[in-house]
């Protein structure tokens, strides 16, 4: 007989679900640790006009890509670009891939580079972080290069991006306003915190 001494919450390990009944409380957000969000910004990008180049970066044409309406979407905050410099939104771990199309005039065998460059100075100094060659002969040999590298993005600050196209002799870029057909260009993937 006599009042049940109070039971601290602490204490109660093991009960089973099937002998706990009632209304739970609600969870705080802010109590939840471990939790990732997942990918949070996707951002694509293409070069609108097509142009004619040996060796140069693409500072020109830019264009984020959200047409058509009927498959291309994106996430969160998108990449900011002046003359084909690009600056990401936030501190993280940022893939990123890049893919050139065109083709080459002129009867010789060609080598054709994509290289993606990246600077933590503000623009100031560019190393390159990653690059790939196709090679084609014959006049109007087309081409299209795609590669890919991941960045750790410390100081978003002061982080640029930019994309240099290479050849061995002139050719053809190739760039479109039409979302289906968006030949050269690069998608940002934010795949978490840094």
């Amino acid at each position: 007989t006599g009042a049940l001494p109070t039971i601290s919450a602490a204490n109660c390990t093991n009960l089973p679900a099937a002998n706990l009944i009632g209304t739970l409380p609600a969870i705080s957000g802010a109590n939840l640790t471990g939790l990732t969000a997942g990918i949070t910004m996707v951002d694509t990008w293409v070069v609108t006009t097509s142009f004619n180049s040996t060796n140069a970066d693409i500072t020109a044409n830019w264009s984020r890509q959200q047409t058509p309406a009927t498959h291309f979407g994106g996430i969160g905050d998108a990449m900011t670009e002046s003359s084909g410099i690009f600056t990401f939104p936030s501190n993280g771990i940022y893939y990123v891939e890049s893919f050139i199309s065109g083709y080459c005039n002129g009867s010789f065998r060609h080598y054709i580079g994509n290289e993606q460059k990246y600077s933590t100075d503000s623009g100031s100094n560019y190393s390159t972080a990653v690059k790939g060659y196709a090679s084609g002969g014959g006049d109007s040999a087309h081409f299209c290069i795609s590669l890919a590298d991941v960045f750790d993005v410390t100081s978003y600050s002061t982080a640029r991006w930019k994309l240099l196209f290479e050849a061995q002799g002139l050719c053809n870029v190739f760039g479109s306003t039409s979302g289906n057909t968006g030949r050269t260009g690069a998608v940002f993937i934010r795949l978490g915190d840094t």
